[in-house]
C-alpha cells in the first residue's frame, strides 16, 4: 500500500435474532404444507428457523451474534398490565412446544451465544443490546419479521427482515 494511502476500517456488526419472530414466521410460510418428521412432528418452524441462522452466518459473517428467546414467565408488563394480550392468538402447540428446546440446542451447537431473561421480552432484550452497541461504535442489525422494531432503526440500528416468501430479504436502515 503506498505511504499516502488510507486504510478504511470497516465497522463492526452486531447481528440479533429474533429466535422466536424467526421461528413463527416459517411455521406459518409453511403452513399449508408443513414438514413433518418421521414421528409425525411438526418441524417446518425449526427448518425455516436454522436456513435463516445458516444464510445469516454464511452470507453476511457477523463480528457478533446472538440468538434472543423469549421465556415462558411472564414480563413486567403482563404482571403490570394484566389484560396485555388481548385477543392474541395462542401459539400453535406443534410449533412451539417440541420446537422451543431443538431450536436452543440448535444454536448452541453451532456455537452461537442465546440470551432470554426471565420477566423480559426478546424485543426487550435485543433493543437495549441493539442501542449499547450503537453507543459502542458497532454497528446492530435486528433480524426479525416484526415491523415494531422500525421504530429503532438509527445510523447505527438496521433491520434485516424475512419477505414474504422467505427466500428474499428486506433490509431497512436509515438514510444518512
Amino acid at each position: 500500500m503506498p505511504a499516502n494511502a488510507t486504510k478504511t476500517k470497516v465497522k463492526e456488526r452486531a447481528l440479533l435474532l429474533d429466535g422466536m419472530a424467526l421461528a413463527y414466521r416459517a411455521y406459518f410460510l409453511l403452513y399449508q404444507r408443513p414438514l413433518i418428521n418421521s414421528k409425525g412432528e411438526n418441524t417446518s418452524a425449526i427448518f425455516g428457523f436454522v436456513n435463516t441462522l445458516m444464510m445469516i452466518l454464511d452470507d453476511k459473517k457477523p463480528e457478533h451474534i446472538a440468538v434472543v428467546f423469549d421465556t415462558p414467565q411472564p414480563t413486567f408488563r403482563h404482571i403490570m398490565y394484566e389484560g396485555l394480550q388481548g385477543d392474541a392468538p395462542e401459539m400453535p402447540d406443534d410449533m412451539f412446544r417440541p420446537a422451543r428446546e431443538i431450536e436452543r440446542r440448535l444454536v448452541r451447537a453451532f456455537n452461537v451465544p442465546s440470551i432470554e431473561l426471565p420477566g423480559f421480552e426478546a424485543d426487550d432484550i435485543m433493543g437495549t443490546s441493539a442501542r449499547r452497541a450503537e453507543k459502542e461504535g458497532i454497528d446492530a442489525y435486528l433480524v426479525t419479521g416484526d415491523k415494531d422494531f422500525m421504530q429503532l432503526i438509527s445510523a447505527g440500528i438496521k433491520m434485516y427482515r424475512p419477505g414474504k416468501a422467505g427466500d428474499e430479504w428486506e433490509s431497512w436502515m436509515r438514510r444518512r
